[in-house]
């Protein structure tokens, strides 16, 4: 958690003091074609206020 910028502020409609969470995530697939990193296939920026939400992450691995 931390707190928000001003702008966060204003697009989010919260008081500057209310805290928020930042959840940045990057999905990735296996490359086929040698390359010796993964390749990033799409990546996520999400911010919240925190005290409007509960977090529960669930993910399956195949």
């Amino acid at each position: 958690m931390r707190t928000p910028t001003a702008e966060e502020t204003k697009l989010l409609d919260i008081p500057a003091n209310r805290p928020v969470v930042q959840i940045t995530q990057t999905f990735r697939v296996a490359d086929r074609f040698g390359a010796e990193d993964d390749l990033a296939v799409e990546t996520a920026d999400t911010l919240f206020p925190a005290d409007r939400y509960e977090l529960r992450y669930v993910m399956d691995v195949q």
